[in-house]
């Protein structure tokens, strides 16, 4: 299901939310549906180009040979 994340144009606050064919966007403070919806950035774990040193992965990875982005 597609997360989203949006800015109710209403009451100034952030939120993100499911979105369905049935189901709209609707801000959880005030339930206003004058939404903004936010360009979010990719939340990618273990990506090539993931760094060893800043990854959060423990020092030798787990995952079986280095697979996981962490060399």
């Amino acid at each position: 299901m597609p997360l989203y994340e949006y800015l109710c144009r209403d009451c100034d606050k952030p939120f993100e939310t499911l979105v369905t064919a049935s189901r709209k966007a609707e801000c959880p403070a005030c339930q206003g549906t004058n939404l903004a919806r936010l360009l979010s950035r990719p939340g990618m774990v273990g990506t090539a180009s993931a760094r060893a040193d800043n990854c959060g992965m423990p020092s030798r990875p787990t995952c079986g040979g280095g697979s996981c982005g962490c060399h």
